[in-house]
């Protein structure tokens, strides 16, 4: 692993933790610091019109797209979503029947709603770990990636807004 990238920087900031050398707290500064980096790339990439906050841009996405008029009810929606995926899933599909699973994912709402919000890094910092892989691909030349099981396509967009052409394959 690139000794610039996010996992061996901390991995060596932990290490002097473990030496004595730095207090947790400078850890989790530093740390923080590191991941506030990785935010501002993911939100350069992702916000859609500047001055905007990552979840107000995604919010404003998600309403344009599926006609939502108040942002508040876009938000209520992506909050509700994985709520709503348990209840319909159990409701509506049969483990056992291909077709009511396919059928699930083709016309659930609720689970474009959580997808995108996702990408807010609201609940989860996980999505940085594209940052990480885009800084990895660029690091070792890349110029073109494939990204299958892409979802909504957040990491196609950072790829491409930082010079990588990106293909986005899903089922």
């Amino acid at each position: 692993m690139p000794q610039d990238l996010l996992p061996a920087r901390l991995v060596r900031l932990w290490r002097n933790v473990e030496a004595g050398l730095l207090s947790s707290d400078e850890f989790h500064e530093t740390q923080e610091r590191f991941l506030n980096e990785h935010r501002a790339v993911w939100e350069e990439a992702l916000v859609i019109q500047q001055g905007m906050s990552l979840q107000d841009s995604i919010l404003h996405e998600i309403g344009a797209y599926l006609g939502h008029e108040e942002i508040d009810q876009t938000r209520r929606l992506c909050l509700d979503a994985l709520a709503r995926i348990k209840t319909d899933w159990h409701e509506q599909v049969s483990c056992i029947d291909q077709d009511s699973v396919k059928s699930f994912y083709d016309r659930s709402r609720a689970m474009l709603y959580e997808l995108m919000w996702w990408h807010t890094l609201v609940d989860d910092l996980s999505p940085l770990a594209y940052v990480v892989a885009m800084k990895f691909a660029c690091s070792h030349g890349c110029r073109s990636y494939l990204d299958f099981g892409s979802g909504v396509g957040s990491g196609g967009i950072l790829f491409a807004r930082n010079g990588v052409s990106a293909t986005l394959a899903d089922i």
